[in-house]
C-alpha cells in the first residue's frame, strides 16, 4: 500500500539534499541499479562538508538567540523593521528544530541506522501485502492509502521545490538576519561605496541560500521517517480492522476472516515496528519534542501575521508568505503525527474488542489477546501512564489548536482584527468551488448530480410513498422548512452584514490597501472614490462568493435529506409489515439499493468539491474564531458593537446548523438503516437467498470525511463526530 510510494519519497529527498547542497555535502546517497539508499562514506569529502556544515551551524544559532533577545529587549526594529524581527524569530526557530536532524546524521552511525530503520518498515509493508492484500482486498482501504499518498506528495513537492523558492526570495532581501548581523558587527553600507556593499550583500545571501537549503532536506528526512512509520501503521491498522470486522460479522465467505494465529502476528509485527519507530524518534529528538516547537513556531508566526494589521503598520507580502507557510506547515504536521496515530490507536483498540469477543470463550487465545495493548507510535518526551497503556488521542490536537490561538489577539482594532480572521476562512474554504465551476466539466457533472437525486426522490414518491405515512410527510415539511429559513439567511441576512462589512473602515481590504499605500493624503473626494470603488468590489466578490457557497450547501443538504427521508420510510414500512399496504421484499430492497448508489454518487461529488469532507475543520475554525471575539467584546475597557455581535452570533447559528444537518441526520439515517438491516434480517432470516441478500446490505451514510476510517466505512457516522468548539 505505503512501499512504493514510500521509495519514491525518499529517493526524491536524498535527490533533493544532493541539489540544495549543489552536489558538495550530503550524507546519504541512491543506488539506481539496486534501487536502494545507501550512507556516504565517512571518509568522503561529501560527508566531511556535511559535518563542517553541521559544525558552523551550531555555532550560527546562539548568535541567532543573542539577536532575538536583543529584538525582545528593544522595540527598536519591531516599529522600524518588523520584517526583519519576524523573519529573525522564524529563522531561530526552524534552526532549533532541524539541528537535532543534522547532529544525528553528523554521527557516523547515524545514516546506516536511517536507512535501515526506514528500509524496515517498508520492507514490513511490503511483505504484509505480498501476503495478505492480493487475497482480500477492500477498494476503502485502497482509498485510504491514495488520500494519504497525495497529502505526503504535496507536503514533499512543497518542501523540495516551493521551499527553495520562498528561501531565495527571503536570503535576497534586506531583512535576513545574516544581513542584520552582518550590519551590527561593521556598516559597510555606511562607510563604503555600492559597488563593496553589493558584493558583500550577494556574498552574504548566497551563504545563507545556501545553508538554508541544505538544511531543509535533512528536516525532510526526518520529517519523512516519522510519517513512514506512522502511515504503515494507520493502514494496516485500518486493514486488520476491517477484515476482522467483515470476517465475523455474518458474512457467507467465512475465509474472508483472518485465523487467529495469522491476525495476531501481523499485530505484534506492527507492534514491533512501533517500538523500533520510537526509539529513532527518540535520538532524533525532534518529533518527541514536536507538540512545543509546532507550538512555538505556530503562535510565532500568528503573531507576526496579525500584527501587520495594526494601526501605523505596514503589510509585507513577504512576512505574510512566511507566515502562512509555517502555520500551514505546523498544522499539516499535527495532522499527520496526532490524527493518524489516534485513529490508528482507535482501530486497535477495536480489533482487539472484536478479537476478544470472537475469541474470548477459549483459555489460551484469551490470554494472548489481555497481553496486547493498543498499537500506537508514543511522541512524547516524557511518556505518561495513559498514554503506554491507551495511546495518543485526539485531544492532543485540539490542544494544539487552543495554545496557537490563546491570548495573541489585541485591544486595538480588535474588530478588524476579527473580520479579516473570519473573512480569510470563509475565503478558504470557498476557493475549492470556485476552482470546481472554473473547470469545464465542473457544471455539468454539478446539475447531473443534483438533478440524477432529484429525479430518484421524484420517481420513488410516484410509485410508493402516496399517503400512507403521514409521519414521512411531516418530517419532509420540516426539513424544507429548515432549508428555507437558511437560504433566507444567506440570500438577505448575510447579504445586509457583507454591504455593512464592505462599507464600513474595518473592511480587511481597506486595511490592506491603506497599508499598500496611505491614499488619504490626497483629499476627500479622491478618498472617497477610492473607498467606494474598494467598498463595491468587495460587496461584489463576498456576494458571488456567497451565492456559490449556497449553491454547494443546497446540494449537500439535497442528499442528505432525500437519504434522511426515505431512511424514515423505510422504517417504518418495515415496523408496519404487518398491515396490507406494507411493501414486498424486492421493492424494499430495491429501495434501499437506489439509496445506496445515491449515496456514493453524493459523496464523490463532495470529495472533489473539497470543502464538504473537511467541514468540520472549518466550521470549528470560524465557530470558535467568532465566539472568542464575541465574549472578548465584554472585556473590561472594550468597545460592544452590534452589528459586529449580530455577525458573530450569525457565524455560529450557520455552523451549528450546518454540523446539524451533516452529522445529526446523517447520524440518524445511517441508525435507522441499521435498524432496517436488523428487521429485514430477522424477518427474513429463513429465507436463505434473501438472508444472503440481507448480509450483503451496509448501512447507507454519506460519508463527509477527508479521511473515512475502517469504522466508518463500515458503520457509517455516528452521533460520536461530535462538534467541538476548540
Amino acid at each position: 500500500m505505503w512501499y512504493e510510494a514510500g521509495l519514491i519519497n525518499f529517493r526524491s529527498a536524498i535527490k533533493a539534499g544532493h541539489r540544495s547542497s549543489l552536489f558538495t555535502g550530503y550524507f546519504m546517497d541512491w543506488d539506481d541499479a539496486v534501487g536502494r539508499a545507501r550512507p556516504t562514506p565517512p571518509t568522503s569529502w561529501h560527508y566531511r562538508s556535511f559535518q563542517l556544515f553541521g559544525a558552523i551551524l551550531t555555532l550560527v544559532l546562539p548568535t541567532f538567540l543573542i539577536l532575538c533577545y536583543q529584538f525582545k529587549k528593544s522595540d527598536y526594529y519591531e516599529k522600524k523593521d518588523m520584517k526583519a524581527v519576524c523573519l529573525t524569530n522564524i529563522a531561530t526557530v526552524v534552526v532549533w528544530v532541524s539541528i537535532p536532524y543534522v547532529w544525528f546524521f553528523m554521527r557516523e552511525s547515524g545514516p546506516p541506522r536511517f536507512i535501515k530503520c526506514f528500509e524496515s518498515v517498508l520492507t514490513l509493508d511490503k511483505q504484509l501485502q505480498e501476503t495478505f492484500l492480493k487475497e482480500h482486498s477492500y477498494p476503502e482501504v485502497t482509498r485510504i492509502s491514495a488520500n494519504i499518498i497525495r497529502l505526503i506528495n504535496i507536503c514533499t513537492f512543497g518542501l523540495n521545490y516551493l521551499v527553495p523558492v520562498l528561501i531565495v526570495w527571503i536570503s535576497f532581501s534586506k531583512h535576513t538576519p545574516v544581513y542584520v548581523i552582518a550590519r551590527a558587527i561593521y556598516d559597510y553600507e555606511k562607510y563604503h561605496g555600492r559597488l563593496i556593499s553589493l558584493s558583500i550583500n550577494t556574498i552574504l545571501s548566497l551563504i545563507m541560500c545556501f545553508f538554508a537549503n541544505v538544511l531543509t532536506p535533512a528536516y525532510e528526512m526526518g520529517m519523512l521517517t516519522v510519517a513512514n512509520g506512522i502511515i504503515v501503521l494507520y493502514l494496516w491498522s485500518a486493514y486488520l480492522c476491517m477484515r476482522v470486522s467483515i470476517g465475523n460479522h455474518g458474512k457467507t465467505d467465512w475465509n474472508v476472516a483472518l485465523t487467529f494465529d495469522t491476525a495476531i502476528r501481523i499485530y505484534k509485527s506492527l507492534g514491533i515496528m512501533t517500538i523500533l519507530q520510537v526509539e529513532l524518534d527518540k535520538d532524533l529528538i525532534t518529533p518527541v519534542l514536536h507538540h512545543f516547537y509546532v507550538v512555538t513556531w505556530s503562535t510565532t508566526s500568528l503573531y507576526y501575521l496579525l500584527l501587520q494589521f495594526m494601526p501605523g503598520r505596514e503589510v509585507s507580502m513577504l512576512v505574510s508568505a512566511c507566515c502562512i507557510g509555517m502555520l500551514i506547515g505546523g498544522l499539516i504536521v499535527e495532522l499527520v503525527v496526532v490524527c493518524f496515530v489516534a485513529k490508528a490507536c482507535r482501530m486497535s483498540k477495536k480489533f482487539l474488542r472484536i478479537m476478544k469477543d470472537t475469541h474470548g470463550t477459549k483459555r489460551y487465545r484469551r490470554k494472548v489477546l489481555r497481553s496486547l495493548l493498543p498499537n500506537s507510535i508514543n511522541l512524547e518526551f516524557l511518556g505518561s501512564a495513559k498514554t503506554m497503556r491507551e495511546g495518543i488521542g485526539m485531544d492532543y490536537f485540539l490542544r494544539y489548536i487552543e495554545r496557537v490561538t490563546d491570548d495573541h489577539q489585541k485591544k486595538k482594532d480588535m474588530i478588524s482584527v476579527c473580520l479579516t480572521f473570519i473573512a480569510t476562512i470563509l475565503f478558504w474554504l470557498s476557493i475549492p468551488y470556485v476552482w470546481f465551476f472554473m473547470r469545464k466539466p465542473g457544471p455539468p457533472r454539478f446539475i447531473k448530480c443534483y438533478e440524477s437525486v432529484l429525479t430518484l426522490d421524484k420517481q420513488l414518491e410516484e410509485i410508493f410513498l402516496g399517503s400512507r405515512y403521514n409521519v414521512v410527510t411531516r418530517i419532509s415539511a420540516n426539513l424544507m422548512k429548515l432549508l428555507d429559513a437558511f437560504v433566507f439567511g444567506l440570500d438577505y441576512i448575510v447579504l445586509a452584514i457583507t454591504v455593512w462589512i464592505s462599507f464600513s473602515r474595518h473592511n480587511p481590504i481597506y486595511i490592506f490597501t491603506r497599508a499598500v499605500y496611505n491614499y488619504e493624503h490626497h483629499g476627500r473626494l479622491l478618498s472617497f472614490l477610492v473607498d467606494a470603488i474598494l467598498s463595491l468590489g468587495t460587496c461584489f466578490t463576498a456576494n458571488v462568493i456567497t451565492s456559490t457557497y449556497e449553491i454547494i450547501i443546497v446540494s449537500t443538504a439535497n442528499g442528505i435529506i432525500v437519504l434522511y427521508k426515505w431512511s424514515v420510510y423505510l422504517h417504518v414500512s418495515r415496523g408496519n409489515q404487518t398491515k396490507s399496504d406494507s411493501l414486498s421484499f424486492d421493492e424494499t430492497i430495491r429501495i434501499y439499493k437506489n439509496l445506496g448508489v445515491m449515496t456514493i454518487l453524493q459523496v464523490e461529488l463532495a470529495k472533489d468539491l473539497i470543502t464538504p469532507v473537511l467541514h468540520h475543520f472549518y466550521v470549528v475554525m470560524w465557530s470558535t474564531i467568532s465566539l472568542y471575539y464575541l465574549i472578548l467584546q465584554f472585556m473590561q475597557g472594550r468597545d460592544i458593537s452590534l452589528v459586529f455581535s449580530a455577525c458573530c452570533i450569525s457565524l455560529i447559528l450557520a455552523g451549528l446548523i450546518i454540523e446539524m444537518a451533516v452529522i445529526c441526520f446523517v447520524a440518524n439515517a445511517c441508525n435507522m438503516s441499521k435498524g432496517f438491516i436488523r428487521i429485514m434480517k430477522h424477518a427474513h432470516g429463513r429465507n436463505r437467498y434473501r438472508r444472503k441478500v440481507v448480509r450483503g446490505l451496509l448501512p447507507n451514510s454519506i460519508n463527509l470525511e477527508f479521511l473515512g476510517t475502517a469504522e466508518t466505512m463500515q458503520n457509517g457516522m455516528g452521533m460520536d463526530h461530535r462538534y467541538i468548539v476548540a
